[in-house]
């Protein structure tokens, strides 16, 4: 099957290390357990790149914080919303609000619980999709595209990576978004 160029592609446009506190369980709230996560730093970037709707330099800068939220909703389901500040190296700020979800079956749920790395698959898989925010003369273009995002945990850190939804532009870069 090939991709037309009516058929969005993601490609990845940015990467986040951010570094967190422990989950902060506040309990049982009838429709799962809410637990709370404290982000308190980090580093952030986003490559150069020319798509088909948008063309970007490179971008550096710091995670100043936020909060992840996550409802466990059974021992294989989790609802999530993290929220990100970031500053650019010049100064600019970055609002993200990324909502998703994460299943996982009890043994690899267990083992994240614990800080514990698994493998992605039929077992433990999940995504995000964030919202971006920003006034960065040089990412305006990420207020009006739609973001994949994924994730990996480990104690006392979150790596993520954000890919945007395009259409059309340099085929060597584009990753179909049904495979």
């Amino acid at each position: 099957m090939s991709v037309s160029s009516n058929d969005p592609v993601l490609r990845l446009a940015m990467s986040l290390r951010v570094d967190c506190t422990p989950f902060e369980v506040v309990g049982d709230m009838g429709k799962g357990i809410r637990r709370i996560q404290t982000l308190t730093g980090g580093t952030f970037e986003v490559p150069a790149q020319t798509g088909g709707t948008f063309s970007t330099k490179a971008v550096k800068g710091v995670v100043l914080g936020g909060h992840d939220w996550q409802i466990l909703h059974s021992d294989r389901y989790a609802e999530l919303d993290a929220r990100y500040n970031l500053r650019t190296e010049d100064g600019h700020l970055i609002y993200v609000r990324a909502s998703g979800r994460r299943y996982a079956t009890p043994e690899i749920l267990q083992k994240l619980l614990r800080g514990e790395p698994a493998a992605r698959g039929p077992d433990y898989y999940g995504a995000s999709t964030p919202l971006i925010e920003t006034g960065a003369p040089d990412l305006l273009w990420m207020n009006h595209h739609a973001f994949i995002g994924n994730a990996r945990s480990e104690k006392n850190a979150q790596h993520l990576r954000f890919f945007v939804v395009d259409y059309g532009g340099p085929e060597s870069e584009n990753i179909p978004a049904g495979g």
